[in-house]
């Protein structure tokens, strides 16, 4: 009897024990429509196609399962019944769906994505982006879709699932595709062409910052949306793929917040930045080293530093459009359209609105080619600004040149009127020497023509300057032969012989060493050689890869290994020591042979 009663409520009220399943029309639909809305739901369970009467519950989507008593691990069985048209292909898309998923059409596996065993509670997802297509048999046809999860803080369908005539979603994939390769493109050559120019003038870090964050930008792109990573890599995991993910998102918040920052240095506070960018940091460091199920429950944190993040660009902006600053007004508009992209896709993800798309990307080019605009303004006017101060300082160049060179003039003048005066004085008292020597003895005589030869050296030095515009340096050719037409005239026993093979300038300084080590060496040979005859002085000079080299023979002294030398030293002759002293101040090398003294010594390449 029991039994009996039963089985007539069944009859009677069935529709009250089993809830029905609800039915959509896309019998004539011909575009992308939304299956939003009731659809028979199981809990914990992964039920057959065969299996769905006997469901009891129905469940609104889009909507997440966390928060329930299976939390965000499990698995779900999603049903909804269809009027279609027969044979008639449709297609369906579930994306951004981050689950794994398998989609029955009426007893027919039609698509899945990633691996469901709920007998072993295995449950991983794909990386790859998949679109379900099915051939309708009959004018109804039951979907019966399984979503399992393991890995991901979200357990469920966050946004509608979108179904079209076959050809229509797949079509709208491609082209998603082919424009996130366009922007990926964009954004890598933007990112590298702005890191180029921060190494060519490092002085500016506003294109490091904003570099690289177009970079990370752009892997952000490539692993959300259409997952265009996955394409690249195909080996790559959902895991990797999710990590990837997390950390091109926790990298250009800070990134971008250094960018502003250096755009704005005056109104920007270092220390925010600094937090923004350890936060950034320290979630990377769990997108790197933790779990999809830990680092992905983040998010609610994140969205929060998110919208800090927006509200500390805006107000430095803000600043700096109160501070008019350049391009400031410009800057924050864009930030502001920018940021409502941003917002949209926030409240997307959190399930607070139903779309299908995200918005940054698209404001992410609508923003790159603003801050383009703000940082060619801003080259444009550190480049005027160069140009102004180029030519300020060419003013100023051209004027000090002009100043020097009438110092310069009046110092040579000066100088030049020094030497005159200096060769003035020398030759009065060498007048006064040579009046003096008319009436001293021989020996006073002979000590007073060697100082006579040796003052005259250094007033041929000073003659020569005053008829030279370079009042540094002397041609040492000829002013070694000026010397010994002066010698001539004071030794009318001796023959002079001079030879130059090569002119070459040195300095003043060496010129005077090198007039009075032949006046020297003169007075020497007049003195130790000749004894009051007469001989013949021989003398050569050249100069060749910046060194001097001059040779000096009186065709008597022996100057073999030195000896002369040696011997005038235990002698303790003056002239000789003199000729030493001579020798060292001109960082010279000596060399020797029979009758033939050589001394070398450096010149400067130019003087």
């Amino acid at each position: 009897m029991k039994q009996t009663v039963f089985i007539l409520l069944i009859l009677l009220f069935g529709k009250t024990v089993f809830a029905q399943i609800p039915v959509r029309d896309v019998s004539h639909i011909n575009a992308p429509t939304k299956l939003n809305g009731e659809w028979g739901f199981a809990e914990g369970k992964a039920l057959l196609p065969s299996q769905t009467n006997t469901l009891t519950h129905t469940l609104y989507l889009p909507q997440y399962l966390e928060g329930r008593k299976n939390g965000a691990v499990g698995v779900a069985t999603f049903v909804l019944d269809l009027k279609t048209t027969p044979n008639k292909p449709l297609s369906i898309d579930f994306n951004p769906l981050v689950n794994a998923w398998k989609l029955f059409a009426d007893d027919r596996l039609v698509c899945e994505s990633g691996i469901i065993e709920p007998e072993n509670n295995i449950y991983v997802a794909s990386p790859s982006h998949k679109i379900a297509s099915f051939i309708p048999k009959s004018t109804k046809t039951r979907l019966t879709l399984w979503v399992a999860n393991s890995q991901h803080r979200h357990f469920g369908i966050s946004i509608s699932p979108q179904i079209a005539p076959t050809g229509i979603l797949e079509e709208s994939h491609a082209k998603r595709a082919n424009f996130d390769w366009a922007i990926l493109g964009v954004l890598i050559g933007t990112g590298l062409y702005h890191l180029g120019l921060f190494f060519a003038w490092r002085r500016d870090k506003a294109p490091l910052w904003f570099g690289l964050f177009i970079i990370t930008f752009a892997a952000r792109i490539a692993t959300t949306s259409e997952k265009i990573a996955s394409s690249i890599f195909q080996s790559m995991s959902w895991d990797i793929l999710t990590r990837a993910e997390y950390i091109s998102g926790y990298l250009t918040l800070p990134l971008f917040i250094l960018y502003i920052g250096s755009l704005y240095p005056k109104q920007s506070i270092k220390n925010i930045e600094r937090i923004n960018l350890g936060i950034g940091i320290v979630f990377v460091i769990l997108a790197l080293f933790t779990s999809t199920l830990f680092f992905t429950s983040t998010l609610p944190i994140t969205e929060i530093i998110i919208v800090q993040s927006l509200i500390f660009v805006s107000w430095i902006l803000y600043r700096a459009f109160i501070a008019k600053e350049p391009n400031s007004t410009f800057a924050l508009i864009t930030f502001i359209i920018f940021s409502g992209t941003v917002l949209h896709d926030l409240l997307m993800f959190s399930n607070i609105i139903d779309d299908t798309h995200d918005w940054a990307e698209f404001g992410l080019i609508f923003y790159l080619f603003a801050q383009a605009v703000i940082l060619l303004q801003r080259y444009a006017n550190t480049f005027h600004t160069l140009k102004k101060h180029e030519e300020t300082l060419e003013s100023i160049i051209v004027e000090r040149t002009s100043e020097l060179k009438d110092l310069l003039s009046q110092r040579e003048l000066l100088m030049r009127e020094l030497s005159h005066r200096v060769k003035n004085n020398l030759q009065f008292i060498i007048g006064l020497l040579w009046t003096k020597r008319s009436k001293a003895n021989d020996e006073t005589q002979e000590i007073l023509l060697t100082l006579q030869s040796q003052i005259q050296a250094i007033a041929k030095v000073h003659e020569t300057l005053c008829e030279q515009p370079n009042i540094t340096i002397l041609d040492g050719g000829k002013y070694l032969e000026t010397i010994m037409n002066a010698l001539r005239e004071l030794y009318s026993d001796i023959n002079f012989v001079f030879s130059c093979e090569t002119n070459g300038y040195i300095s003043m300084d060496d010129t005077i060493s090198l007039g009075l080590v032949v006046s020297e060496m003169v007075s020497n040979s007049v003195k130790h050689a000749y004894k009051a005859q007469k001989g013949t002085v021989s003398l050569t000079f050249k100069v060749e890869n910046n060194w001097a080299k001059m040779t000096y023979s009186d065709g008597k002294t022996t100057f073999e290994n030195n000896d002369f030398i040696m011997s005038s030293q235990n002698t303790k002759r003056i002239g000789w020591s003199m000729i030493t002293e001579l020798l060292r101040q001109l960082k010279a090398q000596t060399s020797s042979e029979e009758y033939i003294f050589t001394i070398h010594f450096p010149v400067e390449k130019i003087l």
